[in-house]
């Protein structure tokens, strides 16, 4: 009798240990994602905690998903899909091993990313966001964060940054200094009335239309290949300095007259005017007086 009662509490402690070792994940749309990552690699319909730590990319992509309770047992993901669920919160602390977060097309209205500090890719575009802060993610390359409602960032520490995508935002002001780095900037639908890219001298592809700028300086850019500075309140535009430069659209500025080009440029509009946009008012000239 004694022999049985210990048997039963053996089995009754097993069962115990299992179920500790099993993930908890509420969201059953998350649970099945999962699943259908192939995680589950026993079968059980259940995801234990070796099978969690084994996974360094997951895609739980448009899957109707409202609670990622569970993803901190994925102690070794690397890479994180997440885009076009429900999402109103996502607590990614735990994933410090990641270095790519895409969670575009949700309703997110903060994101805590202070603890990934290895992350080097953040896509988050297309939530409710207001305010974001990478200060923390000294590694980061590309960031993406374009229709929220974001009207400050702070990116000074940020000096590994490559790409930037913060158009249609509220954003007023932008320092680029410290991002020597930079070379694709898509700012525009914002409310900057000036951006300084004396220091951004690796910057080839720079779209900052439909904002109020007044004034540009690409004296420095030399590197710079396509310009969108349409639909702002230019009143001198001078690209003589700029022989990189392919494709521009400057159409939209009431008080803009002249464009100063390079003698080499108006080769490239002859055969290529398509790609050379400007209001017919506005004339092309070599001889730059200001």
């Amino acid at each position: 009798m004694k022999k049985s009662k210990l048997v039963l509490i053996y089995f009754i402690f097993i069962g115990f240990a299992l179920h500790a070792q099993t993930v908890n994940i509420p969201d059953t749309n998350f649970l099945k994602a999962i699943i259908k990552n192939g995680v589950d690699k026993n079968g059980d319909g259940l995801i234990q905690l070796d099978e969690a730590k084994l996974v360094d990319s997951l895609n739980v992509s448009q899957d109707s998903i409202k609670n990622l309770k569970g993803i901190e047992a994925f102690s070794s993901l690397a890479k994180l899909d997440c885009y076009f669920n429900l999402l109103n919160e996502i607590d990614i602390s735990k994933n410090t091993s990641l270095t790519y977060l895409c969670c575009f097309g949700n309703k997110l209205k903060t994101i805590d990313i202070s603890q990934n500090k290895k992350l080097k890719f953040l896509f988050c575009y297309t939530n409710q966001l207001s305010s974001i802060n990478v200060s923390h993610n000294l590694k980061l390359e590309v960031l993406d964060i374009h229709n929220n409602q974001i009207s400050f960032l702070e990116i000074s520490k940020n000096k590994k940054l490559t790409k930037i995508s913060c158009f249609s935002n509220q954003l007023k002001n932008i320092d680029l200094k410290q991002n020597k780095k930079l070379e694709y900037l898509f700012c525009y639908s914002n409310q900057f009335t000036s951006i300084d890219f004396s220091g951004n001298l690796k910057l080839r592809v720079l779209d900052c239309h439909s904002n109020n700028i007044s004034s540009l300086d690409f004296s420095k850019n030399l590197a710079l290949e396509e310009l969108d500075c349409a639909g702002n309140i230019l009143k001198n535009l001078h690209l003589s300095a700029n022989l990189a430069l392919k494709e521009l659209d400057s159409a939209e500025n009431p008080d803009l007259r002249e464009i100063c080009l390079d003698k080499s440029h108006l080769e490239i509009i002859k055969n290529d005017s398509e790609n050379w946009e400007k209001d017919e008012f506005v004339k092309w000239v070599i001889d730059c007086k200001n």
